[in-house]
């Protein structure tokens, strides 16, 4: 029974092919004569359904060769325009006014790379009447932490501050110099050409080097701990200085001078810290400092540095930006101005840190 069902299913399909064949070769239906046994039939049905399927592949590929070519003449044509289009928008892109800060823009979500920008546009060089070419002297960012053995110069020979009105802003100088040198710093108000000045600050970064003894043998960094504002550092207070005497030492150093089997002498960088101040009336523009580097055991100036401030037209608001919240390790703090020799109690060392952070608006 099946086998009959599968033979009735192919002699269906065969005469739907046939009827298909004849009716490509535009034999009318109502005519179409029994072909199912007649070869001669079903091959001129075939051949002429070839004929015909040939026909329309030749016009198809006429007619498609004919549009693929106008559709690449159409391709080549609007190649050409975008070809010749970046160029009008490049001629007319040279022609409008440059951005002086664009090539400092880092990018999308990022802030502006102000590190080489320099407002600027004449800064001179000053040599110092006793200029000692052993000396050198390099300046570098304020949030830049220097390794005390570090004597690698930045090659910045000056600087720019820059900031806004009713703010505070730093930068750091270093001195190398190959032999031991005690030496006197002096520094000229920020001025401007209407003779206005700015708050100048000098500040000497101190280093707890003996805490770092331990570290420093095994290769690992000494940074500064504090940064101490120079007439402070000079002036002798209760039978003490910060060294030996009012003045401040540079060049190799042992943090154990008794030891020098184990700890010899190294050459070392010491960092200072220069700081201006502006109020919110402060007049926009240049301002320019002069350093000064003295030998003090002759007093001959023996390195100068012009250092420069360009404060900008915006005036930063007393109001507090954010909320911020500090531990403030009292025993820490109080044990480090107690190794120091300070005369101030505990209550006074730690109003002023407190006060400290809230003239910086912490």
């Amino acid at each position: 029974m099946k086998n009959k069902f599968k033979h009735l299913l192919a002699l269906c399909f065969a005469v739907v092919l046939t009827l298909s064949a004849c009716a490509t070769a535009g034999t009318p239906m109502d005519t179409t004569p029994d072909t199912l046994g007649d070869t001669e039939a079903v091959t001129e049905a075939v051949t002429e359904a070839d004929i015909t399927t040939e026909a329309v592949t030749d016009a198809t590929t006429e007619a498609g060769t004919e549009a693929v070519t106008d559709a690449e003449v159409a391709t080549d044509a609007t190649t050409d325009a975008v070809t010749e289009a970046p160029t009008e928008t490049e001629t007319e892109a040279v022609t409008q006014p440059e951005d002086p800060l664009a090539k400092y823009q880092l990018g999308y979500g990022s802030t502006l790379d102000m590190s080489a920008y320099n407002p600027i546009k004449n800064v001179e060089t000053v040599v110092a009447p006793n200029d000692d070419p052993a000396m050198k002297l390099w300046f570098d960012h304020s949030t830049e932490k220097v390794d005390r053995y570090n004597t690698t110069s930045t090659g910045k020979t000056t600087y720019t501050i820059q900031m806004a009105k009713n703010e505070m802003e730093a930068c750091q100088f270093f001195l190398y110099y190959p032999e031991q040198m005690k030496v006197t710093l002096k520094i000229s108000d920020f001025t401007n050409d209407k003779g206005e000045t700015l708050k100048t600050e000098l500040g000497v970064e101190y280093y707890v080097e003996d805490g770092y003894v331990d570290m420093h043998a095994k290769g690992m960094p000494v940074y500064p701990d504090a940064v101490i504002p120079y007439a402070s550092y000079i002036t002798k207070t209760e039978g003490n200085y910060y060294e030996e005497g009012p003045w401040v030492s540079i060049g190799p150093y042992s943090p154990k001078i008794w030891d020098l089997a184990n700890y010899p002498y190294k050459d070392t960088s010491r960092a200072f810290v220069v700081q201006a101040t502006t109020t919110a009336k402060t007049t926009p523009g240049a301002y320019k400092a002069t350093i000064e580097i003295c030998d003090a055991d002759t007093g001959k100036c023996i390195k100068m540095a012009n250092v420069y401030t360009y404060v900008f037209d915006v005036t930063l608001s007393d109001e507090t930006a954010m909320d911020t919240s500090f531990q403030i390790w009292a025993n820490s703090i109080t044990q480090q101005y107690h190794n120091l020799e300070s005369p101030y109690s505990d209550g006074d060392i730690l109003k002023a840190v407190a006060d400290f952070l809230l003239e910086y608006r912490v």
